[in-house]
């Protein structure tokens, strides 16, 4: 189950960044930059998620304690449904669900984000699922520490 949602986030990360290059290769001058500080900050979200999945650094879950091994997997689903439903939201698919005829690029993003953002829904929705009625005795029965 890491494994994948290590892989999901990845690629939603790559997708954030994609996304940004196509504004970019756009010229929306001025919805780039609050968008780009948006999709910035997502990206570091999910890096931190994945890590504290992992619990790579140990010290990680001192500064984000409600990810740790003593908690459910409520506030970890919880917060990667909010990201992919931002991605599902993003103005940047409507601009280039209009321009998919036209321009490549447009053409194979625009599937590639609708996919990853429903994967990482459907990763977080097992994740709160398994939080809510499982609680932190599935959580340490399910993933090894």
């Amino acid at each position: 189950m890491r494994v994948v949602h290590t892989l999901v986030g990845l690629l939603m990360m790559a997708c954030f960044g994609a996304m940004e290059a196509y504004m970019l290769m756009q010229k929306f001058v001025l919805v780039v930059i609050p968008l780009a500080v948006c999709r910035v900050i997502l990206i570091i979200a999910l890096l931190v998620l994945i890590l504290s999945d992992w619990a790579v650094p140990k010290r990680i879950h001192r500064y984000f304690p409600m990810f740790n091994f003593q908690h459910s997997l409520k506030a970890l689903g919880l917060s990667q449904m909010v990201i992919a439903f931002f991605a599902l939201g993003d103005s940047t698919l409507t601009s280039m669900e209009a321009d998919r005829k036209d321009n490549m690029f447009a053409r194979v993003l625009f599937p590639l984000v609708i996919l990853t953002s429903s994967l990482l829904l459907a990763i977080s929705a097992v994740y709160f699922i398994i939080g809510v009625f499982g609680g932190v005795k599935l959580r340490t029965r399910m993933l090894v520490k």
